[in-house]
């Protein structure tokens, strides 16, 4: 069974907040830290979305994807409600599909598409000029990499993190945007109180506090080769006092569910356990990073190239006790282990 093409959103927040967790450290405001223009050209923070669940949208007038608008609308009337919003954020950066001025756009939106979700001014997503907010989520978000095409999806939490990124092509309609919204705007509560190992994860908090690391989970299967490859891995002599001298790591069972909507109700529902992936936690249990791909794959073993830079970047940014030399130990030794076995 091969897991890897689960849907992203059975992943997106299934620990978003594994114990009850504090809000985040005043430093780390992911997307609200960021000013942008609307487009009268005042200024606004996206401080003001704290508490919706967002979906950051770059936008064009003129392309084929431009009928994404409709289903753009859709997500913000059937969830506005509940605290959450499309943030568009037109772009003339692949192939001069918005070449309008920010009143033509915003009259385009409002008289073709009857849109009622904001339009911000006109920005650069991509190359010279790129916004601060499009570097942030190309290069420092959990799910790194440059903008595609025009209507690349972000989705971003409450507290301002970036939760999930749906390519160009996966249209609003598709089923898997509606259930990491849903999901991202469900309450935790029930998600936390069945997930498994929530003591260890406790106590693996206070002790990351005590000893200025943060904690590593694992989820792990008995029966799965490539969750197998990652604890030999991790074992090893010449990488386990690294990763221990830095993180404190938690091993949760699971049973690697192969029916996407029994993985999706085991943590809504606390119906049997969980999935295979990586999350990184601070002291207080607020999630800072979890273990995906930029294709927004889960990454249980790191082996291709693609797995190993995204595994790499997270481990690089919180293993602050490794060395340049350590962390390079960590790298070419994922890349001398070749490709991950086959899940039995």
């Amino acid at each position: 069974m091969n897991l890897r093409t689960l849907s992203v959103f059975l992943l997106v927040p299934i620990l978003g907040t594994v114990l009850s967790a504090q809000d985040s450290k005043p430093a780390d405001l992911g997307i609200h830290g960021f000013e942008v223009k609307r487009m009268d050209g005042s200024a606004t923070k996206l401080a003001e979305f704290a508490g919706k669940v967002v979906l950051i949208v770059n936008t064009a007038s003129q392309c084929g994807l431009t009928p994404q608008y409709e289903g753009l609308q859709k997500l913000q009337q059937a969830y506005e409600s509940k605290g959450f919003t499309v943030l568009a954020f037109p772009a003339n950066d692949f192939g001069q599909q918005e070449p309008g001025t920010n009143d033509e756009i915003a009259k385009f939106c409002k008289d073709r598409y009857s849109v009622t979700f904001p339009v911000l001014a006109k920005i650069t997503v991509k190359g010279a000029g790129q916004a601060p907010l499009y570097e942030y989520l190309t290069k420092k978000s959990p799910f790194p990499g440059e903008i595609s095409w025009n209507f690349e999806k972000y989705l971003v939490d409450g507290k301002g993190k970036v939760i999930a990124r749906f390519d160009p092509r996966t249209k609003p309609s598709d089923p898997k945007v509606a259930k990491a919204i849903e999901t991202a705007l469900s309450p935790t509560d029930a998600a936390v109180g069945a997930a498994p190992g929530k003591a260890a994860i406790t106590a693996a908090c206070k002790e990351a506090g005590a000893s200025d690391r943060i904690v590593m989970l694992d989820f792990s299967a008995d029966w799965c080769g490539w969750c197998k490859k990652f604890e030999a891995f991790v074992e090893r002599p010449e990488i386990k006092p690294i990763f221990t001298a830095n993180f404190v790591m938690v091993r949760v069972a699971t049973d690697h569910m192969a029916d996407g909507q029994a993985l999706y109700d085991s943590y809504v529902q606390g119906k049997s356990t969980g999935i295979p992936f990586m999350v990184w936690l601070d002291k207080d249990g607020a999630v800072l990073d979890r273990g995906f791909t930029t294709k927004g794959e889960l990454i249980g073993y790191p082996s291709t190239p693609e797995e190993i830079a995204a595994f790499m970047a997270i481990f690089a940014k919180h293993a602050k006790k490794a060395t340049p030399e350590q962390v390079e130990v960590v790298r070419k030794t994922l890349e001398s282990l070749g490709q991950k076995p086959a899940s039995k």
